[in-house]
């Protein structure tokens, strides 16, 4: 094992393991309150945990990167926190993570049409087109989308394309500044925090009261959904590049399946595994490239 990936990979897999519980733990605060609620309960916790995190370290805090970071923090924390939300009001969050799954394919397809220093091969292609393919296949498209998932089902796209989006844009105009990870991170949720405000502020009326366990989950994905796996995040990022960053909704679909399974027990379709299986196959083979992008 290269010590690049020493360095790198208890990163990878912290993120996976922290993300992948995260679909489990929305799925359980959605019972207590609405998707716009869930995202600014994650994301401002994740920010006063990473806030005071980076003042007892001493970090200082990047202000001079706000604009790309408001970029960022819209569309990899606010937006698509919020979009998470609303597709699992509609679906399961086994299946919202295998269509997360195919963050990858958005990413290498961002790369593709946005940076010129991305080379397009054949394998790229084929790729792009089987991890598609294993899309259509985990929802079971040859017997239609049913009305009632459709929402959801397109709430979860959007948030993917905006993973695509956010992981190069966020490789090249903020991780590769090599700043403190931490005030990084926190200055983003800080910023992605206002920007759920005033939406927040239109919907303040919980749908069931709270108990103990609601609080005590806020605090995890916040903290750690929202805070500390995004500083692992941005470390992969920053030391493997965005192509292999992305890759980390493979461990994540595994987690996620497992725990919505086996704790909350969802019911799996014969064709969705199969469909993940397909989606990872199809990132894999557009991996068949020069082994690094640069951005």
């Amino acid at each position: 094992m290269s010590a690049l990936t020493k360095s790198w990979l208890p990163a990878y897999l912290g993120a996976s393991i922290i993300w992948g519980f995260s679909f489990m733990f929305i799925e359980i605060l959605l019972k207590s309150m609405d998707p716009i609620q869930v995202v600014f309960a994650r994301v401002s916790t994740g920010a006063c945990v990473l806030v005071v995190l980076a003042l007892l370290r001493k970090e200082k805090f990047p202000f001079h990167l706000w604009k790309p970071l408001f970029i960022v923090g819209l569309l990899g924390n606010s937006l698509s926190g919020f979009m998470f939300g609303v597709a699992q009001d509609q679906i399961s969050s086994v299946l919202a993570s295998i269509i997360n799954g195919s963050t990858p394919l958005f990413t290498l397809l961002i790369l593709m049409l946005f940076y010129k220093e991305q080379k397009v091969t054949i394998y790229q292609i084929l790729g792009l087109a089987l991890g598609f393919v294993g899309v259509l296949v985990t929802l079971g498209a040859w017997q239609g989308i049913p009305q009632s998932q459709l929402i959801g089902v397109l709430a979860v796209l959007v948030a993917v394309v905006g993973y695509g989006i956010a992981i190069p844009f966020n490789k090249k105009h903020v991780v590769s500044k090599g700043l403190p990870p931490v005030s990084l991170v926190a200055l983003q949720l800080v910023i992605a925090t206002l920007q759920l405000v005033p939406f927040v502020l239109l919907d303040l009326t919980p749908r069931a009261e709270f108990t103990s366990m609601t609080y005590l989950i806020i605090l995890l994905i916040g903290a750690f959904g929202s805070g500390f796996a995004y500083v692992f995040m941005n470390h992969v990022v920053n030391l493997a590049g965005a192509a292999i960053a992305s890759t980390v909704t493979y461990a994540t679909v595994l987690v996620a399946g497992f725990a919505g399974i086996v704790f909350l027990r969802e019911e799996l379709h014969f064709y969705e595994p199969i469909g993940a299986a397909i989606v990872i196959a199809g990132v894999i083979l557009s991996k068949k490239m020069p082994k690094e992008v640069t951005l």
